[in-house]
């Protein structure tokens, strides 16, 4: 597990605990693919059996796949959240310990890699705040807040909620717009929580960037998007396949078949998403 003394502040340290659950969950996901169709139908509630969020009620968990959901089909969003990261580059030391992974059949990544990628975010705040606005106020529309908010109610917890990431509080003394129980609600870590509108992207746009918190809505698209695109930049999935066919390259097989895995599922969730919205 991540210690304090590693990390400059204690958001930086609030992040990389959940970073740390998040490449395991992952890992275990992809290769057992008898569990995607329960993923598909209840997000929340495998990763609540995977040790990633708590457990809860299931009004709460429904609550928190409708989320999901709905964040991960919001378009407007997911063009904003690629233009932030249009700049943000992998590191070779990143791509490399991804893909030793991958030979390995493991997804990992660097964690202060990931938590690179949250500080990018934050840099640019003006363009942070409008995408925190862009998913509350598709979440309000819809119905899925336990009520409905002002366009101004909404605006001013995205502010106050971006600033307070910017300032380096810990997730416990940042806003919340809702509580659901004791761990769930808006702004709590969990259901909607610390910017899982960069995890979404981030898959939908083969971004490395990682989560800033568990934000059990669309955390899938987070740890969807560590697994592939640093370590596939190091060497490809068609040349892991050639390795492994001409050579019997054994950590080539290992690497294509989570790679494999990977698209694999995510194609599924993708056509699961639309379907759900529709």
């Amino acid at each position: 597990m991540p210690e304090m003394k590693d990390f400059v502040d204690r958001f930086a340290f609030d992040c990389a605990k959940e970073l740390e659950r998040i490449d395991a969950c992952m890992t275990h996901l992809l290769k057992t693919p008898s569990m995607w169709s329960e993923f598909m139908a209840e997000p929340n509630g495998v990763f609540a059996k995977l040790g990633v969020t708590p457990a809860t009620a299931p009004e709460v968990h429904d609550r928190v796949n409708r989320m999901f959901y709905a964040t991960l089909t919001n378009k407007e969003l997911i063009k904003l959240v690629a233009e932030i990261y249009e700049d943000f580059k992998d590191t070779v030391g990143n791509a490399e310990h991804h893909h030793e992974g991958l030979k390995k059949g493991v997804v990992q990544n660097l964690i202060k890699h990931d938590i690179s990628g949250i500080n990018h975010f934050l840099s640019k705040p003006d363009k942070a705040i409008q995408a925190y606005k862009l998913a509350l106020y598709d979440l309000n529309e819809k119905g899925i807040f336990t009520r409905r908010y002002t366009q101004e109610e909404l605006d001013n917890f995205s502010e106050a909620k971006v600033r307070a990431m910017q300032n380096r509080l810990p997730i416990a003394e940042q806003p919340q717009l809702e509580q659901w129980d004791r761990n769930y609600g808006v702004g709590t870590g969990y259901g909607f929580g610390e910017i899982t509108l960069v995890a979404t992207a981030q898959a939908l746009v083969a971004v490395e960037v990682g989560v800033v918190a568990t934000f059990g809505a669309a955390i899938a698209m987070g740890v969807a998007g560590n697994v592939g695109v640093s370590g596939a930049t190091a060497l490809s999935l068609e040349q892991h396949h050639t390795n492994a066919l001409l050579e019997g390259d054994r950590e080539s097989v290992y690497a294509a078949h989570i790679m494999s895995r990977l698209y694999a599922f995510f194609s599924d969730l993708m056509m699961h998403a639309h379907h759900f919205e529709s």
